[in-house]
């Protein structure tokens, strides 16, 4: 893996983001920006690195019916 401050080289491995990423993809990330919703991100789980999609930031609430995952924004009342 290539890495330096600024960004650092990733490859897919798996099929968990599916129709977005694929198996042997390769992502270039950005050490520098702020994850926002609908970004993808990387970071280092138990087994290595984890690639998934932002559907909420701190202070946010998110909620799922089993079917849907609805999101309420930080200072929002409602769902």
């Amino acid at each position: 893996m290539l890495t330096n401050v600024f960004f650092s080289v990733v490859m897919v491995s798996g099929d968990s983001m599916l129709d977005t990423l694929y198996d042997g993809n390769v992502l270039v990330v950005s050490r520098l920006l702020e994850p926002n919703y609908g970004d993808v991100i990387v970071f280092e789980g138990d087994n290595g690195k984890i690639i998934k999609r932002v559907i909420a930031k701190e202070g946010d609430s998110i909620y799922s019916d089993g079917t849907n995952v609805y999101l309420k924004k930080q200072g929002e009342s409602e769902f």
